[in-house]
């Protein structure tokens, strides 16, 4: 199912990839992917995976440096889409109590 946080992730994705210089197929074909879920995955029709190792595997695929903001914006557009606080979030005690403040009822 196409959603915003969907697509946004996906074209996140999809420009990483692209970054790398290598087409869909050929990454696909390097890296075992299908090449129809990965499509639909950058176009904002699959949601990204669960699995955090799945997930770490396919952010050092399309070049993400560990620790570097993109990484970080992957992980946390990826924790978005699964209706979880994003790890920038959640590792920031600063920022965690801020966002609790907002949105716990008065």
């Amino acid at each position: 199912m196409k959603t915003e946080k969907y697509e946004i992730f996906g074209s996140f994705v999809k420009e990483a990839r692209l970054k790398t210089g290598i087409s869909l197929r050929r990454f696909c074909e390097e890296y075992n992917y299908d090449p129809g879920n990965h499509s639909r995955l950058e176009r904002g029709l699959l949601a990204p995976s669960d699995s955090e190792k799945k997930q770490r595997k396919l952010a050092k695929e399309i070049g993400l440096l560990k620790g570097s903001e993109e990484w970080n914006e992957f992980f946390d557009l990826a924790a978005v889409c699964r209706k979880k606080l994003p790890p920038s979030i959640i590792s920031d005690d600063k920022k965690f109590m801020e966002l609790m403040r907002i949105i716990k009822p008065k």
